[in-house]
């Protein structure tokens, strides 16, 4: 089994590379391990953080540099310390967390206090979907409530995001768009077409800069990713070629080089399989 020398692969996890119970099949972890032992040079760019993307992960012997939240963060996958961040200035982060509040949405505050990762929001504003995303994640060391908006933006803050039905937050996304530091991404959960997030963050943290990232600090020339959800368009973009797997969606598929076979039939690790044996892409 052979890999191009100059390629770095790059998937994304939920939709793509994980099943639709958001996990690594063990069939899937198998042949991963056994193409990164050949020489498979292989990164995740993925909306999750680090904590949350790591236990998917676990087992799988990732060499290369991990995008993390949307391309906010730069993680090191071997010991899961950021090399690089994309923070939001103190005027950026009040100037968006009063258009989530004058909206009437309650976000969540995704910061760095005190050197450890932080999830906070307004305890008195908290909806149906922090409820969710909190109990989703009932342990985590990130969930932080609070009391006042002082307390709500404390540390360096990179990201905001809202959870809720669509007409919930349809309305705040121009709002938050015409801010001209901002990337913004609004669309459905992955697992639950019914749930929406709305995200926003610092223009310059995307997938396609965070991939950019990945090229100069691999040196590797050539990119290839994979993805299935709106958020990887712009990695599509910075990529060589990109592959949508079949569950992808409609926007994802028209942006492809080629249409893989779902995730819950090992598309990527398939497809890549075929690369080490001398296969072509697409």
């Amino acid at each position: 089994m052979e890999f191009r020398s100059d390629t770095l692969y790059v998937t994304d996890l939920d939709g793509t590379l994980l099943d639709s119970g958001a996990h690594l099949p063990s069939r899937a972890l198998c042949m991963l391990n056994e193409m990164l032992d050949c020489g498979l040079a292989l990164s995740v760019a993925t909306a999750r953080s680090w904590s949350s993307a790591a236990p998917l992960l676990s087992g799988l012997r990732l060499a290369c540099p991990l995008v993390c939240y949307n391309g906010a963060f730069l993680v090191d996958s071997a010991t899961g310390r950021d090399i690089e961040r994309c923070l939001l200035s103190e005027e950026q982060k009040a100037r968006v967390l009063a258009e989530y509040l004058r909206c009437g949405v309650a976000p969540m505050v995704y910061a760095m206090v005190d050197g450890r990762q932080k999830v906070s929001w307004l305890r008195s504003r908290q909806n149906d979907g922090i409820c969710r995303y909190a109990r989703s994640r009932a342990g985590d060391p990130r969930l932080n409530p609070v009391e006042t908006e002082e307390e709500l933006c404390r540390g360096d803050v990179f990201y905001f995001s809202a959870l809720g039905a669509r007409e919930e937050l349809a309305h705040a996304q121009p709002c938050l768009a015409a801010l001209d530091f901002a990337r913004v991404h609004f669309a459905a959960d992955t697992y639950d077409p019914e749930e929406y997030w709305l995200e926003t963050a610092r223009v310059d943290a995307t997938k396609a800069i965070g991939v950019d990232k990945l090229r100069q600090l691999t040196g590797r020339k050539r990119i290839v990713c994979f993805g299935d959800n709106l958020n990887d368009l712009p990695m599509f973009s910075a990529a060589d070629e990109c592959y949508a797997v079949a569950n992808a969606a409609p926007e994802v598929k028209a942006a492809a080089t080629g249409v893989l076979p779902s995730n819950e039939e090992l598309g990527v690790p398939r497809f890549l399989w075929a690369i080490g044996e001398g296969g072509h892409e697409i």
